[in-house]
């Protein structure tokens, strides 16, 4: 939870609206625990979709910088982690939006379609899912139930990125 919370710290003092509230859920319970995992592999998550996108040829991205490239998906994947400790919390579903937002005015200025965007979607999924596989090999502990609360979060996460994609782009 150290680097969790200290990512969540990172966002609050970075962002004009403060994205925590008092009381995130237990910090044993398998939602904070995946974010937590998520947190600490989040380079790793980044280097993945990075290589995933990259190779993909229906999207166009060569030449672009890493840190261009990027943009803010570093804090978008924060997002996901706040969303994981703060589930239906306000602030946290605003800051996601608005990093969304963020993210795909960017891809606009850098070329890329509608296309574009919903296929890194799916590589963002897919570096996902393996950290997903990863963390319940690690957690066996936690029932069916609790990792398919987990996953479902984390899907429906992503699929919250793709729809702010759409809005965005058309």
């Amino acid at each position: 939870m150290k680097l969790m919370c200290r990512h969540i710290r990172e966002l609050n003092n970075n962002t004009p609206n403060k994205m925590i509230a008092e009381n995130p859920i237990h910090s044993e319970s398998i939602s904070a625990r995946l974010a937590d995992h998520l947190s600490a592999m989040r380079d790793d998550i980044l280097t993945d979709w990075k290589s995933k996108v990259s190779q993909d040829p229906s999207i166009r991205c060569d030449g672009i910088e890493d840190q261009r490239f990027l943009g803010v998906m570093p804090q978008i994947l924060d997002n996901l982690s706040a969303t994981l400790l703060y589930p239906g919390r306000e602030a946290v579903a605003r800051q996601t939006a608005e990093n969304a937002e963020l993210h795909y005015r960017h891809r606009i200025n850098l070329g890329y379609g509608i296309e574009d965007c919903l296929a890194e979607g799916r590589h963002l999924r897919s570096a996902l899912d393996y950290q997903l596989r990863y963390f319940e090999e690690l957690h066996e502990q936690f029932g069916l139930a609790a990792r398919l609360f987990a996953s479902g979060l984390v899907h429906s996460f992503v699929d919250g990125l793709a729809m702010s994609a759409v809005k965005t782009m058309v």
